[in-house]
């Protein structure tokens, strides 16, 4: 059953901000799980073979990870807003039936702030941070898990009267989804690949020693590698669980077929990015020297389109799955607010504007140490 209250923007235009704006959500989330598997590898490892760059190179990592939850935080409202706007009644229905779970979320990330900044702390008074960062991790699968389930949950209707009548509470977990799983695993999954690629960035900085680039970009590529081939097991997994029904109406779509496609042709893309690094290894690193900016920007692009593309596509498999659960979102009423839209298109405006400055200040800002042998 559709909203009665008119929309006051075009459906497509809230459709093309809620992809815009998730899919960076995505890689933000993907960067956070990435950045704290690969600095609680670090510490741990250096720490066993009193290596001092690993722990340099996970302190880095983990200086950047309150900014990045920052990012997180505040890129996740807009999409979720909008899914609300398009699917009130089914997202409202569905984090009500997991309520308990639901407002979790908000907890959880307080204590995620928390531990992250704690961390932190340690990492620069030269104390191990294996056990926060840890504890910070499992706190993440756990708020992604949650959202996987609500965002399942509400493309069931036909589940939401029986968990219900199970408890009002909301303090159980829908069972019988074959998708959930899967789709929560290519988030995880998708963290290894984006976090590799966030490694190999920051290592292209150029205030790297050459040893300290030499072991990102060997590590981070290591992650790369592993992370795109879970990441494109968990998407056939999470493509092959879906109904008959919705395959057949994403089939008949023209759009989807070529961006599972390009979907693909990107995946393979840092495949094959991260098997050259590991490839070339430390002879690699020393033939870029000052270039190496060159690969950061290029593992940052591939990070990012792989996510919009995701982020595209997953959009589609819930407008059809609700379309065979009879709501047609192309059919929401539309009456055009034109002083709300102008309002809201020049905050956005804005909104980028500024954030693409600090970007530019935070990348450009950086201490000019040349890296050591170039």
């Amino acid at each position: 059953m559709a909203d009665v209250i008119p929309l006051p923007a075009p459906v497509w235009l809230f459709k093309t901000f809620h992809i815009l704006l998730l899919g960076l959500h995505f890689v933000a989330i993907q960067l956070l799980i990435g950045g704290l598997v690969i600095s609680t590898y670090w510490v741990v490892r250096g720490g066993r073979r009193a290596d001092g760059g690993m722990r340099e190179a996970g302190r880095q990592v983990l200086k950047t990870l309150p900014v990045v939850t920052t990012y997180l935080i505040n890129l996740g409202v807009p999409p979720l807003l909008f899914a609300q706007v398009l699917f009130g009644h089914a997202l409202y229905s569905a984090s009500v039936m997991v309520g308990a779970w639901w407002i979790g979320v908000i907890f959880w990330l307080l204590s995620l702030y928390y531990l992250l900044y704690v961390a932190t702390g340690r990492g620069e008074t030269g104390r191990d941070w294996w056990k926060v960062t840890a504890s910070a991790l499992a706190m993440v699968m756990v708020v992604a898990f949650t959202f996987s389930t609500v965002m399942t949950l509400m493309l069931r209707p036909e589940a939401w009267a029986d968990m219900y009548r199970q408890s009002a509470g909301g303090v159980y977990l829908p069972q019988g989804d074959p998708t959930t799983v899967p789709r929560w695993l290519y988030m995880l999954s998708g963290g290894l690949t984006l976090g590799g690629l966030g490694v190999v960035a920051l290592g292209s900085m150029k205030r790297q020693t050459l040893d300290l680039r030499t072991l990102m970009f060997r590590d981070g590529a290591v992650l790369i590698v592993v992370g795109a081939l879970l990441q494109t097991l968990f998407a056939n997994l999470a493509w092959t669980s879906q109904p008959t029904l919705v395959h057949d109406a994403l089939a008949s779509g023209t759009a989807y077929s070529p961006l599972r496609a390009v979907w693909l042709l990107n995946a393979l893309a840092i495949l094959g990015f991260g098997a050259w690094i590991v490839a070339g290894g430390r002879g690699l690193v020393e033939r870029w020297g000052r270039k190496a900016s060159v690969l950061g920007w290029i593992a940052s692009l591939l990070g990012v389109s792989l996510t919009l593309v995701y982020a595209a596509f997953r959009d589609g498999v819930r407008d059809k799955t609700m379309l065979v659960k009879g709501f047609d979102v192309t059919q929401l009423p539309v009456h055009i607010n034109w002083s709300v839209l102008i309002a809201f298109l020049a905050m956005v405006a804005a909104t980028l504007v500024s954030v693409g400055w600090l970007t530019a200040l935070v990348v450009t800002n950086q201490p000019q140490v040349e890296a050591e042998n170039e």
